[in-house]
């Protein structure tokens, strides 16, 4: 014989799930809408696309440099304060520390980190942001 009491409790059960699976879905598709995230800065290179967080456009300088068998792509930190390189990304030939080879064209990428230079004429405010700027070359690569 079915027990209705427990069949109750189970359908209960399942559609609070359902219905808890559903509201964290629609929260997590407008999660960027609702923070009002800004879309990815998109870098095109001879190799790929690369993306750099739209949230610090205005205070990023990407520029992108060929060479013959070679590709750079510096990011430089703008702030009140002044202009820092953050980091470089090279393809082919390079120097710096590296990351692994696109197997498509079998070429080596390379990643050079550099300092902040005479931070103390920086503003804390400014060192931070550098440094947070620095750290997105994890969402680069």
């Amino acid at each position: 014989m079915v027990n209705l009491k427990k069949n109750k409790k189970l359908i209960i059960i399942i559609a609070a799930v359902a219905v808890l699976i559903a509201a964290v879905g629609i929260v997590l598709a407008g999660r960027s809408e609702a923070k009002g995230e800004t879309p990815d800065i998109l870098v095109k290179t001879s190799f790929g696309e690369l993306r750099y967080p739209g949230a610090w456009k205005d205070q990023i300088r990407i520029e992108r440099v060929e060479g013959q068998q070679s590709e750079c792509v510096s990011f430089t930190a703008v702030t009140a304060s002044g202009e820092a390189k953050l980091f470089d990304i090279l393809f082919g030939a390079g120097d710096g520390m590296y990351i692994g080879t696109l197997e498509e064209k079998e070429t080596p990428v390379w990643l050079a980190l550099y300092e902040l230079e005479n931070a103390k004429a920086w503003s804390q405010e400014d060192q931070f942001a550098y440094y947070a700027m620095q750290e997105e070359v994890n969402y680069v690569i």
